[in-house]
């Protein structure tokens, strides 16, 4: 597994600007309402997990759609989430249980790894760690969920038994890499999944904090989120909610939900009121729409996108680009991918000497990404990405052998077969 490691250096990792985050320049992608003891309605299945009990448990998605800002109307190519927060609220608004209600805060911690998030990345965020499955009761090809592993680390239901049951693996896997397995732009490898429950080696969360309680028939006793009872976080079908704050805890979207939440959704753009046309029942997924393949789709677009740019749906595409209208329409992704050049190592929109660097830090580093100087998706930084970044950066350009200081055997090597260093003739 490739690991997308984010390096603290000058050409890289800076700290977030003071100023606000540009609306949705982090936007909720997909989210699963679908409740536990029940499937996807309609026959209808997910693209990457195929028809499950509970479509996998509670999970978010997440697109990275505007980098930090520079100033000048500039913007990095990345985003800091350091410190950022989703926040969810629910509330059955039940006449006959009026108090039954939950309200929680997803924050991200300063792991490394959210310093600084590509433009174009998906995320997506599993509350359990791995589940396992059989077909039992559902008549449609669907399995029946039989157990699993669940936010807190703990076992849920039968043990696993690879004889009989099917699993479906959620653990963290950080291998961003576009140009991973021959792709490259929009094709290659955009994404990032986490356990939600991944701990550091102090047993703290490694990559969120969470916080807030549910309600479950006693309001007098709410369960506080963290506990086995209440679990990390909700998503659900009872007027859910949602909203994304910045560090500094200005709103980036939201707050915004489904018909019944009591949120006034007033439109940027117009500065009208938005009514959501849309109501996710316990067998849908809450998804944004439009924005499609053929559609000239644009970031701008997505920038814009608000209450009514989302939908209620029966089908699902866990960690893929949203489908809808069964099928015909596919979200289309590559406005916020086509930024990535062959070559850019660091990620800052220039193939210059900061990626030769970048190149020979990484050169011979087991699983290597992107940023380690892997520019052609291999696997491994060596010669061939000297000659890729060579490529990119033009015929005549050249640093110094002095400029590279430590550089192995091996790597001069390297950087010779691509006949990067020019030896002098003699006479």
């Amino acid at each position: 597994m490739r690991r997308f490691v984010l390096w603290c250096a000058a050409i890289l990792c800076v700290s977030s600007t003071a100023s606000a985050a540009v609306r949705n320049s982090f936007m909720l992608n997909e989210a699963n309402a679908v409740t536990g003891s029940k499937f996807l309605e309609s026959n209808k299945f997910d693209t990457t997990l195929g028809r499950l009990q509970g479509n996998g448990q509670n999970w978010l998605e997440f697109i990275t759609v505007q980098g930090d800002e520079l100033g000048g109307g500039k913007f990095k190519n990345t985003l800091d989430l350091r410190g950022w927060k989703f926040e969810w609220a629910y509330d059955k608004q039940d006449p006959a249980d009026p108090n039954q209600y939950g309200s929680g805060t997803i924050m991200f911690t300063n792991d490394p790894l959210w310093a600084a998030v590509p433009v174009g990345t998906m995320l997506t965020i599993n509350e359990w760690k791995q589940a396992w499955y059989q077909p039992v009761s559902d008549l449609n090809g669907g399995l029946d969920r039989m157990g699993g592993i669940a936010g807190l680390g703990q076992q849920r239901g039968d043990a696993y038994n690879p004889a009989i049951h099917t699993l479906k693996d959620f653990s963290t896997n950080v291998g961003w890499n576009p140009l991973a397995n021959g792709g490259g732009g929009a094709a290659g490898d955009w994404n990032i999944n986490i356990w939600a429950g991944e701990r550091n080696a102090d047993n703290s969360f490694k990559y969120f904090n969470f916080s807030g309680s549910v309600v479950d028939g006693d309001p007098n006793n709410p369960l506080p989120i963290g506990s086995d009872e209440a679990g990390l976080y909700a998503v659900n079908n009872d007027s859910w909610q949602w909203t994304i704050k910045d560090a500094a805890g200005n709103v980036v979207q939201g707050p915004l939900g489904e018909t019944g939440t009591g949120v006034t959704a007033v439109s940027p753009i117009t500065g009208q009121p938005v009514a959501a046309n849309w109501s996710v029942n316990s067998q849908e997924i809450v998804r944004l729409e439009g924005f499609a393949v053929g559609s000239n789709a644009t970031q701008q677009k997505y920038l814009d996108a608000w209450l009514n740019n989302y939908q209620d749906g029966s089908s699902s595409s866990f960690g893929e680009p949203n489908i809808w209208s069964s099928g015909s329409g596919v979200q289309d992704l590559s406005p916020l991918r086509n930024w990535l050049k062959t070559g850019d190592a660091n990620l800052d929109g220039v193939v210059d000497g900061s990626d030769f660097l970048a190149w020979q830090r990484g050169f011979g580093k087991a699983q290597p990404s992107l940023t380690d100087g892997d520019l052609n998706g291999d696997g491994v930084v060596d010669g061939t990405d000297l000659a890729v970044w060579r490529g990119a950066f033009g015929a005549a350009g050249t640093v110094a052998v002095a400029a590279v200081p430590e550089c192995s055997t091996a790597c001069l090597a390297a950087m010779a077969a691509v006949g990067f260093i020019r030896r002098r003739r003699h006479q």
